[in-house]
């Protein structure tokens, strides 16, 4: 009798915990931090996003000219209620799952409770283990379950990227790639005609961040330098596309495919022949570099922000040489061996990253530990850095693209991308005549200050370079003021480019 009654206490708790959780999970609010900018919907009507018009040569309306019925929208989309939300369960058809392993936590506790009802004093003892090892699993298994169910209802609900636009989105088809990137013109002054553009501006984000890590610097520039300015999201970030060859996602097609991006923005706004100025941040300055050495005659200025070059470049440089030393001749065909190697892992590790991606980027404490290393300042980042850098995660096929460039890294380091090193960059850029600002932070913990230090060396009396006293590895953001202050000035005595007026 006293066994019977154990086996109906401990089936009772274990259905009273298990039918609460799709109400639960139905409940729960899908927040990445504190802040009301990271929402687990967005409400469109809310997010900046611009109709798509025929009549816009890249697809979209004007920012200079919104219809007059436009609302004036904030960039950053706002959280839908919770009670808008579908439910947990309904959105992905999980209840069947869900009550199978449901039923079988019941079997477990039931078989536990009548064993031990049946058992004799001596063989209880002898059970015990079973038993804790019996719940454990019950127990891991029941959790492990409601992480995976709560990781595919977040999948379930991604957007498409065209819903995530803001108002200075555009989307344009470059080799059948739909690119994403912000542009902003010249502000016109009152009571005067547009304002003519005099100078192009590309700026490319470094990684894990997206073409609004640029957002407080672009108008600014725009107004300033009297030119069109634009951030494109490289592939495997922000609202671009996410390819499925891995090739695609390699420096040297990336470097490739902003070139004709930014040539074919000029040519639709006619300033194609207008001088151009490439900045880079972090692992953008590679891009950046690329650009300026594919194109010196076009590149009135480089800037490049707490560069991730030298580093990363020797690193490899130095593997391949001790390879080569070691085993002479074969080096290349080693290092495309350990190459493919590194690649066959991942693939077949895929799923398992995918998850491992998906849950740390879903954590309450990823963005507010991430942006706090980059951040000298860690109260200088606000709900709308947060927002901005967690957008890009609300877009279908986010981490798939992010694996993708992981696999094109591994490439690189394994001496697979290309040919050409930084190293021999760094010596071609000094022989032409092509001004460089180099900006770094003083407490950047991410990239060193000491790795510009070198390369300004490097390459003598064309580079300038401006620390930044207290900021961390994300100037532009952290401090934009102080930012163009430095790099403004500099344009005008350096590069010979009007400012101003």
């Amino acid at each position: 009798m006293a066994g019977a009654v154990r086996a109906l206490v401990a089936l009772a708790m274990v259905a009273a915990q298990t039918e609460a959780f799709p109400a639960q999970a139905a409940a729960r609010s899908w927040h990445l931090t504190r802040s009301p900018l990271v929402a687990r919907r967005v409400r469109l009507s809310d997010a900046g996003a611009l109709p798509l018009t025929p009549s816009s040569p890249l697809g979209q309306s004007s920012p200079s000219a919104p219809p007059p019925s436009a609302p004036a929208a904030p960039s950053v989309p706002r959280i839908m209620p919770a009670e808008a939300l579908p439910s947990f369960s309904s959105a992905l058809a999980l209840p069947v799952l869900s009550r199978a392993i449901a039923a079988l936590i019941h079997t477990i506790a039931l078989a536990t409770a009548w064993t031990l009802a049946a058992a004799g004093r001596r063989e209880r003892w002898r059970l015990l283990p079973c038993i804790a090892l019996a719940s454990l699993v019950g127990g891991g298994l029941d959790l492990a379950m409601r992480r995976l169910f709560r990781l595919a209802a977040r999948q379930a609900q991604l957007l498409d990227p065209r819903e995530l636009a803001t108002r200075d989105s555009r989307f344009l088809s470059v080799d059948d790639v739909s690119v994403h990137f912000l542009q902003r013109l010249p502000a016109p002054k009152p009571s005067t005609p547009p304002r003519a553009v005099r100078t192009v501006a590309h700026l490319n984000h470094g990684f894990g961040a997206s073409s609004l890590s640029w957002l407080d610097v672009l108008g600014p520039l725009a107004d300033a330098l009297g030119a069109l300015t634009l951030a494109h999201d490289r592939l495997g970030f922000g609202l671009s596309a996410r390819p499925a060859a891995a090739s695609s996602y390699r420096a040297a097609e990336q470097g490739a495919l902003a070139q004709r991006l930014v040539a074919a923005v000029a040519v639709e706004r006619g300033v194609e022949g207008a001088p151009r100025v490439l900045i880079g941040h972090s692992l953008g300055a590679q891009l950046s570099l690329d650009q300026a050495l594919d194109a010196p005659s076009r590149c009135a200025a480089l800037v490049l922000v707490a560069p991730a070059l030298t580093s990363r470049f020797e690193r490899a440089r130095s593997s391949k040489q001790a390879v080569a030393a070691s085993v002479g001749p074969v080096s290349s065909a080693l290092a495309l061996v350990v190459s493919t190697a590194r690649g066959a892992a991942l693939r077949a590790l895929r799923p398992l990253f995918l998850l491992a991606l998906r849950s740390a980027v879903y954590s309450a404490r990823f963005w507010a530990r991430g942006l706090g290393a980059a951040w000298g300042d860690r109260s200088r980042i606000t709900d709308a850095t947060l927002g901005r850098y967690r957008r890009p995660s609300l877009a279908k096929g986010w981490d798939v693209g992010l694996l993708c460039f992981a696999q094109a890294m591994a490439a690189v380091r394994d001496g697979g991308d290309s040919t050409r090193t930084t190293a021999s960059q760094i010596a071609l850029l000094r022989k032409l005549d092509v001004p460089v600002l180099i900006v770094h932070g003083s407490k950047d913990r991410v990239t060193p200050i000491a790795g510009s230090r070198r390369l300004a060396e490097a390459l003598g009396p064309n580079a300038t370079l401006v620390e930044l006293d207290g900021c961390g590895h994300v100037p532009h953001e952290e401090t934009p003021e102080r930012f163009l202050a430095a790099l403004l000035p500099w344009l005008r005595e350096r590069a010979g480019l009007q400012v101003g007026a």
